[in-house]
């Protein structure tokens, strides 16, 4: 019993990186799409689906989360501290 559930997590684990790998352009797009506006009447909305405002808290949290991870990695991989 305890092989087969050995198997399963395999299975699961394996089956998990394929989709991921396979979804992420899409999910990459998805987000970086939604963190563009557009202007419609004198009001920014984004641009992926325009019945949200853009630059309210809930977009801004969200450019944040989208921005700083990034930033962060990108810092520490060019300024490399010593010890």
């Amino acid at each position: 019993m305890l092989r087969l559930i050995k198997h399963h997590k395999i299975y699961f684990y394996n089956g998990s990186v394929f989709i991921l790998m396979f979804l992420q352009p899409n999910i990459v797009g998805i987000f970086i799409s939604a963190s563009f506006c557009r202007e419609i009447n004198d009001k920014s909305y984004i641009k992926e689906d325009i019945r949200y405002e853009c630059y309210n808290e809930t977009h801004v949290t969200f450019l944040f989360s989208l921005i700083l991870p990034a930033f962060v990695n990108n810092f520490k991989k060019n300024f490399k501290f010593k010890s």
